[in-house]
């Protein structure tokens, strides 16, 4: 599978006022390694590798081995294309919609959703005998129980409704970033991110309420 970023990939008009310097610091990088000195796409790589890997991590649902694999292959399609880009957006960007890409084409893949399907199906299971024995307060409000729960709530999401989610409520993109990586238009973009936002406050509920009323519970006491 070769698709090389290219002129294709490089999305962005730039700001006037000049990039910011975390964004002055990657086009120095990507100009010396089209200068022909391999050490700016090193550093490159070093600086991103674990966002990259992270995004991938969420995307494929939390598979280490899928999501290492991806992120090397994100790269590499970087380091293809790196030498044709115009720096007319972000280098961040253009590597998570290559990233997206990669992770795309995974998901769409038979041995993929044959995967997917077996772990759904225990999923279910794990599922069915925890609703059977609610949690307690206290461990819904225990933060590594918090954010297993919601990790967990992410990876079940349909992987158009998931990929959102991650990129602007994990990532914290922008909409206009995110349109860029994913080619979806505004509107689209905030209907599919509404209703996995909606699906993910329908499994957590039970965790929020506790949390509602703790917060209730400070404000009559440091107001009331």
């Amino acid at each position: 599978m070769t698709l090389s970023p290219g002129n294709g990939e490089s999305l962005g008009t730039g700001a006037p006022s000049g990039p910011e310097p975390a964004e002055a610091e990657d086009n120095a990088w990507i100009r010396e390694f089209q200068a022909g000195r391999e050490l700016g796409f090193n550093r490159l790589v070093l600086k991103h590798k674990d966002r990259v890997y992270g995004l991938c991590l969420r995307l494929l649902s939390g598979d280490d081995a899928e999501a290492e694999d991806a992120a090397q292959e994100s790269f590499v399609r970087g380091y293809r294309g790196l030498r044709d880009f115009r720096m007319e957006a972000k280098f961040s960007t253009w590597m998570y919609r290559i990233a997206v890409n990669v992770c795309k084409n995974k998901l769409d893949s038979r041995s993929w959703r044959e995967s997917r399907r077996t772990i759904a199906i225990d999923s279910d299971e794990a599922g069915a005998s925890t609703e059977a024995s609610s949690p307690s307060p206290s461990q819904v409000l225990d933060a590594k129980t918090r954010r297993v729960r919601i990790e967990s709530a992410i990876a079940r999401l349909p992987d158009d409704q998931r990929e959102l989610v991650v990129l602007r409520d994990v990532e914290g993109r922008s909409y206009e970033e995110i349109a860029a990586a994913t080619g979806l238009n505004p509107g689209t973009l905030k209907s599919r991110l509404n209703r996995g936002r909606g699906q993910l406050r329908e499994w957590l509920k039970d965790m929020l309420l506790p949390l509602l009323l703790l917060a209730a519970a400070w404000i009559a006491k440091n107001h009331g």
